[in-house]
This record gives C-alpha cells, sequence and structure tokens, in this order.
C-alpha cells in the first residue's frame, strides 16, 4: 500500500463532506428564496446548450455521411 492509497479515501470522504454542505448550503437558500435569477444568463445558458447540441448532431450526420474529417466515402459493408 502507498502513502497515496491509505489518504485516497480521507480525501474522498472530505470532498464528498464538502459537496454534500454546498448542496445543503444551496437547499437552504432556495427553500428561503435567498437568492435571484439572472433571466439573461439562464436564457444564454440554455441558448448555448441548444447550439452545442445542434453542432454535435451535424458533425455526427457529416461524420456518417462519409463527408466529415474522418470519413473516406460512404460505408459498405462486406461479406
Amino acid at each position: 500500500m502507498t502513502a497515496r492509497s491509505r489518504w485516497c479515501p480521507r480525501e474522498d470522504r472530505s470532498m464528498e463532506a464538502m459537496r454534500q454542505m454546498k448542496l445543503d448550503t444551496l437547499k437552504t437558500r432556495i427553500g428561503n428564496a435567498d437568492y435571484e435569477v439572472d433571466a439573461d444568463a439562464v436564457a444564454e445558458a440554455i441558448v448555448r446548450r441548444a447550439l452545442a447540441t445542434r453542432r454535435e448532431l451535424r458533425q455526427a450526420a457529416m461524420t456518417l455521411e462519409g463527408s466529415g474529417p474522418f470519413g473516406n466515402g460512404p460505408v459498405h459493408e462486406t461479406g
């Protein structure tokens, strides 16, 4: 057993406890309505995610058609 392997479980527990504390704090703030929603930031995040998804789907379609950066033409099965 190395020194690192002896400490990893403790670090994992510590990180998990810290994450749980953040979640609990957030839940409390939400329960008390102690936060402000930035509608513009939310809208930008939604649009950014939708555009990223669209780009990924377009890239996947181009690759499947053989016209993407890794495609060498149509794929034909042999057999």
